[in-house]
């Protein structure tokens, strides 16, 4: 098909995840005709729910933390509220050196996992960066902090106990940021421990996360399979966008709500520090299995391996005793995760292989886990799984969003922000305010 313009808008959205539909609503709201569109078939980017047989599981974002203001706000406007279903709280189980299985209920197991030593290293970490430590928003990178920026998390504790760092620092990192102390900085290290100081309730919704983007997307138009190849430009000011069809579709103000990796490849190379550093931008890749299982299981929702020997998928999720309101058959749905940066050559393997090394690694959290079991297994590819801040890159992530304030252009993503859920709908929402303006002086 030739290039032709399809539409006219205020606003063209690029991305139908939480954080593009989010910054949609956000801007039909403020009264600008708005349009998303959406390279694949769905809508909700990394949040994906998977439904077998009656049962559901999430293979992308896992929950919605109820210090998210922001988010919960806009859950309570869309008539969702009643929708959120608190998850139980669970006991975790972390596998020590020697291949015994060491549950934690609470604070006073942990300190014996810990002992002494690791214990009061603990205690003093929290007390040092969660209690008393430098001030800045949890949910929205704005803040230049360097002692926290410009050191690892592994070099911050460099000389901590290996008990510390076993069931402590690295299974925290494991399950809240998808990778190892050595490729974090203390900065997001400090943000995480302020979450589980906090000790927030954590919600599902209970046909399951997506249905979040899903209700978002009955509020706004999409356009999906409408992968965007090009911006349009005149002069310095870009204009609308390209689709790789060759339909072309006009706006006052375009925003790029997409990984960095897609970001960098429809920013002009004029923007010359801005595509570099989406280019460059640090993630890190996952591969994940999930076994249904034909039977349930006793035991815990979240399981650690220690880190020595040559696992590469060393935390399991039963996602039946996690998130029970999702699966109501009562059957095990086990997840393995890996983490960076084994989990990058995970993904240049098989579906089999992948799978095979899934289940042999989490084979000792489930005593007598058999592949008999197995009805249904998948394999889950995410090549842009987390964004991942090694040292720097909180000062280079609050550049970036100076330095990307161009005429008619605007860059939105829970990357560029924390991660988190809440971080996607705060940047959406900021960015959302400027594009509105961005076209007001137009007119």
């Amino acid at each position: 098909m030739g290039a032709r313009t399809m539409q006219k808008v205020d606003v063209i959205v690029v991305g139908a995840g939480i954080t593009g539909l989010a910054t949609a609503y956000a801007v039909q709201k403020a009264g600008c005709s708005v349009l998303v569109l959406e390279a694949s078939d769905r809508v909700g980017g990394r949040i994906i729910t998977r439904e077998r047989n009656g049962d559901r599981v999430e293979v992308g974002t896992q929950y919605l933390l109820s210090g998210y203001e922001n988010a919960l706000a806009l859950v309570d406007e869309l008539g969702m509220a009643g929708e959120l279903v608190e998850s139980p709280e669970t006991v975790a189980q972390f596998i020590d050196k020697k291949g015994k299985s060491r549950l934690s209920r609470g604070e006073t197991d942990m300190l014996k996992l810990l002992g002494v030593r690791g214990s009061a290293e603990m205690a003093k970490a929290v007390l040092q960066y969660a209690t008393l430590g430098k001030p800045f928003h949890q949910y929205d990178i704005t803040d230049d902090i360097p002692e926290y920026d410009n050191i690892s998390a592994h070099d911050a504790f460099a000389g901590a106990s290996e008990a510390f760092h076993d069931y402590f620092l690295k299974p925290v990192l494991w399950g809240r940021t998808g990778t190892v102390p050595e490729h974090l900085n203390l900065y997001h290290l400090v943000k995480t421990l302020r979450f589980q100081v906090a000790k927030l309730k954590s919600y599902g919704f209970r046909r399951g996360n997506v249905s979040l983007c899903e209700k978002l997307a009955e509020k706004v138009p999409v356009l999906l399979e409408a992968k965007a190849s090009g911006l349009l430009t005149a002069g310095d000011r870009v204009t609308g966008v390209e689709l790789a069809d060759g339909r072309t579709f006009e706006a006052g103000h375009v925003i790029l709500c997409t990984p960095a990796d897609a970001a960098a490849r429809l920013t002009p190379e004029s923007f010359g520090p801005v595509k570099s550093f989406l280019t460059h931008f640090h993630h890190s890749r996952l591969a994940l299995v999930f076994f249904y299982l034909d039977r349930p299981l006793p035991g815990t929702a979240y399981s650690f391996g220690h880190p020595n020997g040559d696992r590469t998928f060393n935390m399991s999720i039963n996602h039946a005793l996690g998130k029970p309101y999702l699966v109501p058959s009562g059957k095990a749905i086990l997840s393995a995760w890996s983490a960076y940066p084994g989990a990058g050559d995970m993904l240049a393997k098989t579906d089999e292989e992948i799978a095979a090394q899934a289940l042999k690694d989490i084979a000792i959290f489930y005593p007598g886990l058999s592949p008999d079991w197995i009805e249904h297994r998948e394999v889950v590819r995410h090549d842009w799984g987390y964004a991942r801040y090694e040292p720097g890159d909180y000062k280079r992530m609050i550049d970036f969003k100076a330095e990307s304030d161009r005429p008619g252009l605007s860059y939105a993503s829970a990357d560029y922000n924390g991660i988190s859920l809440e971080s996607g709908v705060i940047l959406g929402q900021k960015v959302a305010a400027r594009a509105v303006q961005s076209v007001a002086e137009l007119s």
